[in-house]
């Protein structure tokens, strides 16, 4: 549905060029719902912006659904963006219309009967839970129900492509789940394709099936969630999984100093995936190997259907019977980091 091709985008303040995208090639299946998360500053606000060439690319180009967005014309441009909607974090819903007239907007140049708009309008303001709210103003609603209306309006064109910038980053974290919830819905009974901008890594697992990470507006690795948040081969990446995880705590705690390891102690941290969240691990190898295993922390969650989780411990033992126990981990698919240890 959507490809980009060596992509790049500069801009010049003053006698400074910035390069917010460099070089950026991927693409986005029809039907899928697609993550691109980075710190702020990354590029991928205006990474999304090239997509709908709402930003022109410096050089490189943008195709979608096997049109070459960069080659046409300003009315065809025009007229090929009715299919892409687009939500902000800030909703730019206008505050002197009500909610209906918000949703009417896009269609408002077209020529369609008022009755007809009005009709589609409520449809689609039944669609998102809204219906009762169609004569209030924006000042009115939450920062949720306000979404849910430019979420409404980004729909009014019979979109196959909604791109979001950072839609959640201004809601709590019970309403952003609901917020989720909607697009999940809108992706499989319309089978729209969703491009999710975020700096927010739940966001990611919780709602994507792809994820590309940039950095200083570079493309540095993408693939499917689990795999990427699984097995991160970035520093960003790492940086991501760890800060939403307690295991991050372990590195915090071996760079402290603090902790004062024995003879043949060992800090360490397991990390699985699948079935390995649901075997004995650390009892086998215990059993097995004769070690102690005191556990600091521990973390398991879900990124789509698959489980994800880790274990964080100081592990005691000969250094012989603790290579066997890594070996017989490290067979089962388990990532194994000795982050301090103290041999005998």
């Amino acid at each position: 549905m959507i490809r980009l091709s060596h992509v790049s985008k500069s801009f010049t303040r003053g006698k400074e060029r910035i390069d917010a995208v460099r070089d950026v090639s991927l693409e986005i299946n029809d039907g899928e719902i697609f993550g691109v998360i980075g710190f702020s500053g990354a590029g991928k606000s205006t990474l999304v912006r090239c997509i709908n060439l709402l930003e022109r690319p410096t050089s490189g180009t943008v195709e979608v659904g096997g049109l070459e967005l960069t080659a046409l014309s300003p009315a065809r441009l025009r007229e090929v963006r009715r299919g892409m909607g687009m939500i902000f974090q800030h909703f730019n819903l206008m505050p002197s219309r009500t909610v209906l007239e918000n949703v009417i907007f896009p269609l408002q140049y077209r020529k369609i009967p008022r009755e007809q708009m009005e009709q589609k309008a409520r449809g689609l303001l039944r669609r998102v839970d809204l219906e009762g709210r169609a004569a209030a103003y924006p000042s009115e609603l939450s920062g949720g129900q306000k979404q849910r209306v430019a979420i409404a309006r980004a729909l009014a064109t019979d979109p196959k492509i909604l791109l979001c910038d950072e839609a959640t980053s201004a809601l709590d974290p019970t309403t952003t789940q609901e917020i989720l919830a909607l697009l999940r819905s809108l992706n499989a009974d319309l089978g729209l394709t969703i491009v999710v901008i975020t700096h927010e890594m739940a966001v990611v697992k919780s709602i994507c099936s792809r994820v590309a990470v940039m950095e200083q507006g570079r493309l540095v690795e993408q693939g499917p969630v689990l795999k990427v948040f699984s097995s991160p081969r970035e520093k960003v990446t790492r940086d991501f999984v760890g800060a939403a995880s307690n295991l991050s705590k372990a590195d915090l705690l071996a760079a402290s100093g603090t902790l004062s390891l024995r003879p043949d102690e060992r800090l360490v941290r397991f990390s699985y995936t699948g079935p390995g969240v649901s075997e004995p691990l650390i009892s086998t190898i215990t059993a097995r190997y004769g070690l102690v295993m005191n556990i600091l922390f521990a973390d398991v969650e879900l990124i789509g259907d698959s489980p994800i989780g880790g274990t964080v411990g100081i592990l005691t033992g000969p250094t012989e019977r603790v290579e066997g126990a890594f070996a017989y981990l490290r067979e089962r698919n388990v990532r194994v980091e000795v982050l301090q240890e103290c041999k005998s």
